[in-house]
């Protein structure tokens, strides 16, 4: 059998979870409702009877939105946002969603969006862990953290890192391809509200890249 196929099909194999992955970040770059319930239909109906007035800033939990602050508990708070990317890129590197459901609350969507996915393509394709004949290792670079309290026991952290993805896959045996993607800036925003054993992450929103 030719080499092309047979390396076409192991490239497209490893690079299946981080084609998986980044879909799932472009679909979670909508702007996120505000935490005060009013919605598009609401404002046009209140323009229909107040007068014009400056548009006040949005309350959605987004970075911009939140006073960055270095009180103690939102620091606390950003520590637990930088554990939690940390956990992220474990768990795409290694196949294992355990520890990333651990830290997610019962609303995070994109939590188990991406727990599935790396779930689905360890028991499918087997492109991830350190056994695999083809394999993709993100390298998180440059880690950056802000974040705010955006209601007492409620907050948003800001954490953002170049991402780097290498690929490796045989050509032939012994003979092994590697592959080295340039890096592209992510940043997530997570809302994090602390529980009795640590912190969760009741939702991600992407910032920049995917």
């Amino acid at each position: 059998m030719p080499r092309l196929p047979l390396r076409a099909r192991r490239t497209a194999a490893a690079a299946a979870l981080l084609t998986a992955l980044m879909t799932t970040l472009l679909a979670c770059t909508a702007p996120s409702p505000s935490p005060t319930g009013n919605s598009p239909s609401r404002a046009r109906a209140a323009e229909s009877t107040t007068p014009p007035t400056t548009a006040a800033p949005s309350a959605a939990a987004t970075p911009t939105s939140v006073a960055v602050s270095e009180e103690p508990d939102v620091q606390a708070a950003v520590a637990a946002g930088a554990e939690f990317f940390d956990v992220f890129a474990t768990a795409l590197n290694d196949g294992d969603s355990t520890a990333l459901r651990r830290w997610a609350g019962p609303g995070c969507g994109w939590c188990e969006s991406i727990a599935q996915q790396v779930d689905a393509e360890l028991q499918t394709d087997g492109s991830t862990g350190a056994e695999a004949a083809a394999m993709v290792r993100h390298r998180f670079d440059a880690v950056t953290t802000r974040g705010g309290r955006e209601a007492p026991g409620e907050y948003v952290v800001e954490v953002g890192a170049d991402h780097v993805v290498t690929t490796t896959w045989e050509e032939a045996p012994e003979m092994w391809q590697i592959h080295i993607g340039e890096p592209e800036r992510l940043v997530l925003a997570l809302a994090l509200t602390p529980r009795d054993d640590g912190w969760q992450v009741d939702g991600v929103r992407v910032v920049e890249g995917g």
